[in-house]
């Protein structure tokens, strides 16, 4: 991500999009039936799709994880100028290629689950959520897709619509997810060390001043 000035803006965007995702799935998890029972003649149209449920629900959280830790990397350069080749740039750009692959299953998890509500009667604090779920994460594919260096293509003159799309990522999301937490909880333990490293630093400095004043005013 190339705009650094963009970050609190896209922070946000992916709190909020979060934020409804988990309130969706609180809603959908809802309505779920409780404990085994053979169907009623009227639930039977609603079975294949009540199946299908708890696994958009997984899959749901998955992303939800995703989403969290490119929030995570994105904090992780706050105030500081990190180098291109070094551990904060690489945990941000690992967390944005698996927020790219997220946001695309997203749209597709977001589909499926509106379908299988389709089949259930109407919802429309789930419907309003999923509206909103779908709003949020256009806006933050945009966001990414505006502030990323890996879009250039849309200056270019002459290209074409095709040509300005992203290029879709292919990554296991679920199995980059913990690898890419290490990561970052690697670098915020190094940044840490840092911020203590410069504020002793900052004390021994205070305290030589102090001590030469002290010095001038015995003289």
């Amino acid at each position: 991500m190339s705009d650094r000035e963009s970050d609190p803006e896209l922070t946000q965007l992916l709190t909020d999009l979060t934020t409804t995702l988990r309130e969706l799935e609180r809603e959908v998890a809802s309505e779920q039936p409780r404990g085994p029972r053979l169907p009623t003649p009227s639930e039977l149209s609603r079975f294949t799709s009540e199946v299908a449920i708890p696994g958009l629900i997984l899959i749901l959280r998955t992303n939800i994880q995703a989403l969290q830790l490119l929030q995570r990397a994105l904090r992780l350069a706050d105030g500081r100028n990190p180098s291109p080749d070094g551990p904060v740039t690489e945990a941000r750009n690992r967390a944005e290629e698996v927020g790219r692959a997220s946001l695309t299953q997203l749209e597709d998890v977001l589909t499926d689950l509106q379908s299988a509500l389709e089949a259930r009667p109407e919802n429309e604090q789930a419907d309003e959520l999923l509206t909103r779920a779908r709003d949020l994460r256009k806006q933050v594919q945009d966001e990414i897709t505006e502030d990323g260096t890996d879009v250039p293509v849309e200056g270019r003159e002459g290209a074409s619509d095709e040509e300005s799309q992203p290029e879709p990522v292919d990554i296991d999301i679920e199995s980059e997810l913990q690898s890419l937490k290490n990561n970052i909880e690697e670098v915020e333990d190094d940044s840490v060390d840092e911020d203590d490293d410069e504020d002793g630093a900052e004390g021994d400095e205070n305290g030589d001043d102090d001590g030469e004043d002290d010095d001038d005013g015995n003289r």
